[in-house]
């Protein structure tokens, strides 16, 4: 996060609304076990200590609402400033404090009782809005305002807790065919249930606390309102049934009901205080702190009871219609009755939001589905009309006999009609979104996950203005590639990364003029494509003469189009151009001293040069490249491997965790590898029946990694490529089964290799094996299988050869 608290509160927003994963991460940072969607009554005591808690509650409930009434502020004085009110600076005073206060007393309830990212989107939407709008005169049309605001910042916080929320698989909304019409109807049967016993306990615990309290004169507690208890012990129940903290929950009873009482008491004033400024004080405050405690409750009891029998996305429908369906209610039950159309409109842009984006990213694919979707229903409609135009016309020309007859096959055709779309539609092959030995791009992001504390660990690096060069180093395989696409998107907008790949024409040229004229229409294409930027053309007649000045010349042309901003040359596969040294083509010093030249002189100008090898492999690049930062691209996180394995086909796959923790342990989270099984998957899923064909489990696991070698075969080919002492070892450790160590001394008598302390240390720097502390193991075991299936393929072959 930010060091700057203000600016950290908004990087947490726009992580919550367009990286939950990044959210994830820091919630990962606290504790593994703990899931996303926290509330802070389910944190232990050790988890309530952890410094980036400590940190989340000052930005949530001190930085925030802080940062709330200074932009309310800024905004109402504007306002009245231009339209020149006399008691403006009251106006502005009473709306600092209702928007704080709405922002903290309702972010605090919400992140008690249903989760803490919840909340802060919630509270800090509410009370942004519902303050800069606090100029409207307080009647019908100012609370008409406020509710929709209300309604559009909790379903916004409730797609946001859908997206952190893990649902289980027997609960999951289906939304594939008629699948969903059943879902739907499971949903409706357990809000309403949740809506009847919110009511019923509610009800209950007013009764029961009204005729208590009216008994309760002789202990001194009659001055508690009996209605807002009886509210206090209907949410802190509710609340205790599905925590199963009771005490949280006790203590939830008394802060409401001790709360809402002094509030529905109010500060007593007469005619001629009515304009103090206490009043201009308490007022807002006290509407600030009913408002949030009503939005707040309304939608935590329905939430956590329909939650607690079903799942978050039932909780968060029933929520939904608990609290801003209350608050809309009641105003049409005594104003105007438009504000219910106007309610399901924000209520659709909130939920909808992710949906909005992703549309406009990807409307090329959206166009296709709509376009078969379409044909599916004109199809379904002429049969389906067809059949009832031929029907009705034998049922009005035969008698009344015929006519009940003719009335039952017209029954039975349409059930026959409904039975065949709906196996169909169960029918339907599950797309599969993986790809394999191409980078990812904007066309498939969703298949790109993690890697955030590489960015920030770049993003780090690249303050300093005078940056030394970036060596972004990794297997094959392990992404880099894709990571340079995605830098545009990754790092904030004064940089503009320019995407140039070495193993292209750029390495091939046959001279200087030739190098820098293709490494410029890398750039300019880059640019064009990714950026939307045209930069100054650069032809190769124009190189002929001097090749090294004319490019840096066009660098200064570069500088002015990108206004300010700093260019990241991006240099992918650098050793490619090792190849034009040796071949005699490239000057050597003479390129990588232009390289210098830029990092040295440019300050506008930064180098990532990303590889499979390390400097220390090329010395001249070492010396040429100096104090280069290397930044390692590993294995992904478990979390971030899990997500995906699972997110991309989560609409219509669904995997036991069995199943998901043998992809982990087969691939050690390896992207590639990651991508390569589940693909396999969704073609062996593809080939079931419809009835099996939307669960995974572990045994269809194992049963696709054969399948998973050969269409890989490319891949472990490449990386299988190493010396007769590297096979030797690789073979003998790969015989003797999953997770076997061996140690240095029993791998020397097996190979017979020489020098066998530098043939394991190029294996473990090539990422084949790990050192241990009782010897050498494969990092990951599919790479060991692949080692086994070449040793029984060689061993099957052999008697041929022999005969």
């Amino acid at each position: 996060m930010h060091n700057n608290p203000f600016f950290a509160c908004i990087q947490l927003l726009y992580w919550l609304l367009f990286r939950p994963v990044a959210w994830q991460t820091l919630v990962e940072q606290i504790d593994l076990s703990l899931p996303a969607d926290f509330a802070l009554s389910r944190l232990s005591i050790a988890q309530w200590r952890h410094p980036i808690v400590l940190r989340l509650l000052v930005l949530i409930y001190g930085v925030g609402p802080l940062l709330v009434g200074i932009l309310v502020g800024v905004c109402l004085w504007l306002i009245q400033w231009g339209f020149g009110w006399q008691d403006g600076g009251a106006m502005v005073i009473r709306g600092i404090l209702y928007a704080a206060t709405l922002t903290f007393v309702g972010g605090l309830i919400s992140g008690i009782t249903v989760s803490l990212a919840f909340a802060y989107v919630a509270s800090l939407i509410s009370g942004l809005l519902v303050g800069c709008f606090f100029w409207i005169p307080e009647d019908e049309q100012w609370y008409r305002v406020a509710i929709l605001f209300g309604v559009f910042a909790v379903s916004v916080a409730s797609r946001v807790l859908l997206t952190l929320a893990t649902l289980s698989v027997e609960h999951q909304v289906i939304q594939k065919g008629g699948s969903l019409i059943i879902s739907l109807l499971v949903t409706a049967v357990i809000f309403s249930g949740a809506v009847v016993v919110s009511g019923a306990i509610l009800y209950i615990s007013l009764q029961v606390v009204y005729y208590t309290l009216l008994m309760s004169d002789t202990i001194g507690i009659a001055g508690l309102d009996p209605h807002m208890m009886g509210l206090g012990v209907g949410i802190g129940f509710a609340y205790g049934l599905y925590t199963r903290r009771w005490f949280w929950a006790a203590i939830l009873v008394l802060v409401i009901g001790v709360t809402m009482t002094v509030l529905i008491s109010g500060p007593e004033t007469d005619i001629e205080t009515e304009a103090s400024l206490l009043t201009i004080l308490v007022k807002p405050v006290v509407g600030g702190i009913s408002n949030g405690l009503l939005f707040a409750l309304l939608f935590a009891l329905p939430y956590l009871l329909a939650r607690y029998i079903a799942n978050a996305w039932t909780g968060i429908v029933a929520g939904l219609l608990g609290s801003g369906g209350v608050y809309v209610g009641f105003f049409m039950m005594y104003s105007e009755k438009d504000i219910f159309f106007f309610s399901f409109m924000v209520l659709g842009l909130g939920l909808s939001y992710p949906g909005w984006r992703y549309l406009l990213d990807k409307p090329v694919n959206h166009w296709g589905r709509v376009r078969r979707l379409g044909h599916w229903i004109g199809e379904f409609v002429t049969a389906m009309l067809g059949s009832f135009v031929r029907r009705f016309t034998l049922f009005f020309q035969a008698g009344l006999f015929e006519s009940i007859s003719q009335f039952l096959t017209l029954k039975r055709e349409v059930h026959n009609i409904s039975r065949q779309i709906a196996e169909t539609t169960s029918n339907e092959k599950i797309d599969n979104p993986y790809i394999t030995g191409v980078p990812l791009t904007k066309y498939n992001q969703e298949l790109f996950v993690g890697r955030d504390e590489v960015i920030a660990r770049l993003e780090l690096l690249l303050q300093n203005p005078r940056s030394p060069p970036i060596l972004l180093y990794g297997q094959r395989r392990m992404g880099k590639t894709s990571l340079l696409n995605f830098l545009n998107a990754l790092l904030p907008d004064h940089y503009v990364p320019l995407f140039v790949d070495f193993q292209g024409p750029v390495s091939l040229a046959t001279d200087h003029s030739h190098f820098f004229y293709s490494l410029s229409r890398a750039m300019i294409r880059n640019a064009r494509k990714t950026h939307e930027l045209t930069l100054p053309p650069l032809s190769r007649e124009d190189l002929q003469a001097d090749p090294f000045s004319v490019f840096d010349e066009w660098l200064d042309d570069i500088e002015a189009c990108v206004a300010g901003r700093t260019v990241l040359l991006t240099f992918d596969e650098f050793e490619a151009l090792e190849k034009g040294f040796n071949q005699g083509n490239l000057n050597r010093q003479a390129i990588l001293g232009f390289f210098r030249h830029i990092i040295q002189h440019r300050l506008q100008f930064k180098i990532i040069i990303a590889g499979v090898h390390q400097l220390e492999a090329f010395p001249d690049w070492a010396n040429y490249l100096i104090n280069t930062e290397t930044v390692e691209l590993s294995y992904l996180l478990e979390s971030e491997a899990r997500q995906l394995i699972e997110n991309p086909v989560k609409k219509a796959l669904r995997y036991t965790p069995d199943a998901t923790q043998r992809i982990l342990a087969l691939t050690r989270c390896h992207p590639a590898l990651v991508q390569l099984l589940c693909k396999e998957i969704v073609l062996f899923k593809n080939g079931q029946a419809a009835h099996k064909r939307r669960w995974v489990q572990q045994d269809e696991v194992e049963a696709i990694i054969a399948n998973s070698l050969k269409s890989g075969r490319n891949y472990f080919s490449h990386i299988s490529n190493r010396s007769a002492a590297e096979q030797a070892l690789l073979h003998v450790l790969a015989k003797e089964g999953e997770g076997a160590v061996l140690s240095q001394k029993v791998l020397a008598e097996a190979c017979q290799v020489e020098s066998i302390e530098e043939t394991l240390s190029h294996l473990v720097q090539s990422g084949f094996i790990e050192s241990t502390p009782l010897g050498y193991r494969f990092q990951v075991e599919l790479i060991r299988r692949w080692f086994l299936s070449m040793i029984r393929n060689f061993a099957r072959k052999e008697p041929q050869n022999k005969f």
